[in-house]
């Protein structure tokens, strides 16, 4: 493994050898930790591309929610300490491996108050199965170790821990052949495809950057470096704005089925997001025009309603005093169905304006 200079640590770069914890650390013991696997990719144009990189560090705070490891970063936080520690390690391209772990304290498998303590290192690592499978492929063979099912081990976590059964399961494979373990999830999920480089880095006509898929191991179908087609962008001009630029440099990359639809599906999401909050956007438009006018409605009642208050008072004659309080009785009755409907249509603008909110997000 080649070392680079330095590893974020708890928010500050620390050389890499300096980057220690204590044996005592929970999660050295109990597994109590969550990660992610992420690339970073030289461009042709001399750029740097960290694919998803915002979904990479949402999909480490969901990990994180599911084992209750409440981490003290957000999203923007996390995404911007690895492009951090990619410059401080001059990194064109490279693994980076943020994790977070509950460090020392208290022992016994309730963490406590233990700490949850936070690194990300960057390093060199080329084809993660080596060139050589880019060429030639893989081997393969089903492992006698079973994919754990979600109601045994919150396996949607991409949790430490988890990856014992992975690690019997590549152990198994290399003591008996020189192929690759194939875990069978039990369920209908597949697992998640990781980009690779091909072996220049470059498509031979465009000088473009190329990414290949390789998959790790899925359920009931594998799916073969020769099978990967080209992935191009959706070309229409109402899609163009909801394309991120990492997803851009993808425009021409051989991409398995899996991932094309992984990348089109987010676009999607964002377009139909958009739509969605247009339409939320005209609904608060009409229920704060509804409620301008029920609030105008009300003070002109509540002023007409003081005047009749005033008046009765003057009223000597018995039989009109009473036909006057039954008119005022029902202002007054008007008014709190008045009052009742403005604090309906707030209610209303209040939670279409959250809905906005949370869309933008």
């Amino acid at each position: 493994m080649q070392t680079t200079d330095f590893i974020w640590f708890d928010g500050k770069m620390v050389p890499w050898a300096d980057a220690q914890v204590h044996v005592l650390t929970h999660a050295l013991h109990y597994g109590s930790a969550v990660f992610e696997g992420i690339r970073a990719y030289a461009c042709a144009d001399g750029t740097s591309a960290v694919f998803r990189l915002k979904e990479h560090s949402q999909r480490l705070l969901n990990s994180a929610k599911i084992l209750r490891l409440n981490i003290p970063y957000t999203v923007d936080e996390i995404s911007q300490a690895i492009l951090d520690t990619l410059k401080a390690n001059k990194l064109k391209e490279g693994y980076i491996r943020p994790l977070s772990f509950v460090g020392d304290g208290e022992m016994g498998v309730y963490p406590g108050n233990n700490k949850v303590r936070t690194i990300i290192a960057a390093w060199p690592w080329g084809a993660y199965l080596g060139p050589e499978a880019l060429e030639m492929g893989i081997r393969v063979k089903t492992s006698s170790f079973a994919r754990m099912h979600v109601n045994t081990l919150m396996s949607k976590a991409k949790a430490a821990g988890n990856y014992v059964n992975s690690i019997l399961a590549k152990i198994e494979a290399k003591e008996e052949t020189t192929a690759e373990p194939v875990s069978v999830k039990v369920g209908p999920e597949v697992a998640t495809p990781v980009l690779l480089p091909t072996k220049d880095g470059k498509d031979a006509k465009t000088e473009k950057p190329v990414l290949r898929c390789a998959f790790e191991g899925c359920g009931s179908v594998l799916r073969k470096v020769a099978e990967q087609k080209p992935f191009h962008l959706p070309t229409d001009k109402d899609t163009q704005k909801y394309i991120t630029d990492d997803e851009r440099k993808l425009e021409g990359s051989y991409l398995c089925k899996f991932h094309r639809d992984v990348v089109t599906k987010a676009i999607q999401k964002r377009k139909n997001d958009d739509r969605m909050n247009k339409v939320r956007e005209q609904r608060l438009a009409e229920a704060t025009d509804k409620l301008t006018n029920v609030e105008a409605e009300l003070r002109e009642g509540e002023k007409a309603l003081a005047a009749s208050e005033k008046t009765i008072n003057k009223i000597t004659d018995p039989i009109i005093k009473s036909g006057a309080e039954k008119a005022v009785e029902e202002k007054r009755n008007s008014i709190q169905n008045l009052r009742k409907r403005s604090i309906a249509l707030q209610n209303k603008c209040k939670q279409i304006s959250e809905e906005i909110a949370k869309a933008s997000k």
